[in-house]
């Protein structure tokens, strides 16, 4: 698999609910984002390519303002965000 290239919005304040789209390749087929840590949590929206999986992240209104790493779960396996975060306000 490879990296995630970004992320797009990559902040949002702790209780908001933020529209972003997650880059990288081979996202096609995705089936899961998972957030590191606790209270924040995406559902993967229609829409998405190979390179753009557009994604709605919900945000606990008690989530530690911090950056959060994530996985995109794809039929090729688990791509991990690496460098790139996303970060509660």
């Amino acid at each position: 698999m490879f990296e995630i290239i970004g992320i797009e919005l990559s902040t949002g304040r702790a209780g908001a609910v933020v529209q972003a789209v997650i880059t990288e390749k081979n996202l096609l087929g995705a089936t899961e984002v998972q957030f590191s840590g606790v209270g924040v949590s995406a559902e993967i929206s229609s829409g998405g390519t190979d390179e753009e999986l557009p994604v709605r992240i919900q945000i606990d209104p008690k989530a530690k303002a911090d950056g959060r790493y994530f996985d995109v779960i794809t039929p090729g396996g688990k791509t991990n965000s690496g460098k790139v975060t996303f970060h509660v306000d």
